[in-house]
């Protein structure tokens, strides 16, 4: 009688262990979603700076057709409001308003192109859920989705094209406000 008793123990205790094994894992997972969260939020750092801040607020104030010179990579000409506000340093045409030379347009545009590559990041960590979806949601949609900076973006996203910022595309109705989405996956 004894061996059978042991053979139930050591079941018990093996299905046990499984069970403990697969809690430590989902666990683990979980950490790690929301550690790769805090990298995207600590990378974030790399794409923003001063000048990218002032030039896609700069890209948000101007007219269209100057927004294609810029992803065009030719010169263009602001007026004194924009150029008070973005370059109140620099040299002024006699009617105060500015031209910006080519060479200053292409970086405008490299600075935008950083700075939507580096959203483009965190819309994909976002939607594959590789990253804690919440906290995402709590440190982003705010500044992206309802001070509608993603909208003032896509003046200029549009001339590359859709396929260039995918998942940026879609991030509008990805991170939507509802019960649904704002749980992460398990």
């Amino acid at each position: 009688m004894e061996p059978e008793w042991i053979s139930a123990m050591a079941g018990t205790v093996t299905a046990l262990s499984v069970l403990v094994v697969v809690w430590q894992v989902k666990v683990n997972f979980d950490r790690s979603r929301r550690e790769r969260a805090l990298d995207v939020l600590n990378r974030w750092d790399n794409y923003v700076d001063e000048n990218t801040w002032r030039f896609s607020k700069l890209m948000s104030e101007l007219p269209s057709v100057d927004v294609e010179k810029i992803y065009k990579g030719h010169p263009i000409l602001i007026s004194k409001e924009l150029a008070d506000e973005f370059y109140p340093e620099r040299q002024r045409n006699e009617d105060s308003s500015l031209h910006l030379p080519a060479d200053q347009t292409r970086k405008i545009r490299l600075c935008m192109v950083h700075l939507l590559n580096g959203i483009e990041d965190i819309a994909l960590a976002y939607k594959h859920g590789v990253a804690d979806k919440e906290i995402l949601h709590d440190a982003y949609y705010n500044f992206l989705i309802e001070k509608e900076f993603l909208k003032d973006c896509r003046k200029f996203m549009k001339h590359f094209g859709d396929g260039a910022w995918p998942v940026l595309n879609e991030l509008d109705a990805l991170m939507a406000p509802t019960a649904s989405n704002r749980k992460s996956p398990a």
